[in-house]
């Protein structure tokens, strides 16, 4: 009995092309993909003049230009934490070098993705959003009511 792997282009580790072997660090890879996507709003492969282009192709030139907010995607109307946004995609990109030995572990993708969400929970407890103004707390160090 053998097994042939299927797989998307574009989620597919690289190394598996020239080793046929998948690893638990194939699955990283295709887990940084999906989470370029979610940040983006954007599918894995972009038809762009006629050519497929990995999104991270088009990612990676504007986040070394410091270009975040063009790459958020657009349906999050600005409503996010910039730095947050930034580590997630720093968090994505480190999951999907061409080399397995150079990506993360799973367990520190969690762990970083932790701390994004602590930035952005810590980001909604200073600021209240009211239908009549934004009023923004220095420090909230306990529940309070309105």
């Amino acid at each position: 009995m053998s097994t042939i792997v299927m797989g998307t282009f574009g989620y597919i580790d690289p190394e598996y092309h020239k080793t046929q072997k998948l690893n638990e660090k194939s699955d990283v890879y295709s887990f940084g993909i999906v989470l370029i996507e979610l940040i983006t709003g954007q599918p894995a492969v972009i038809n762009h003049g006629g050519e497929r282009i990995p999104i991270a192709t088009l990612v990676e030139p504007m986040i070394e230009r410091g270009e975040i907010d063009e790459i958020i995607d657009p349906k999050l109307n600005g409503e996010y934490n910039i730095i947050s946004a930034r580590k997630a995609l720093e968090i994505a990109f480190a999951c999907i070098p061409q080399k397995s030995n150079e990506r993360l572990s799973m367990f520190d993708v969690v762990k970083q993705l932790k701390e994004c969400l602590e930035i952005e929970i810590h980001q909604e407890s200073l600021t209240i959003k009211s239908t009549d103004t934004d009023i923004y707390y220095e420090d909230v160090t306990a529940p309070f009511a309105r």
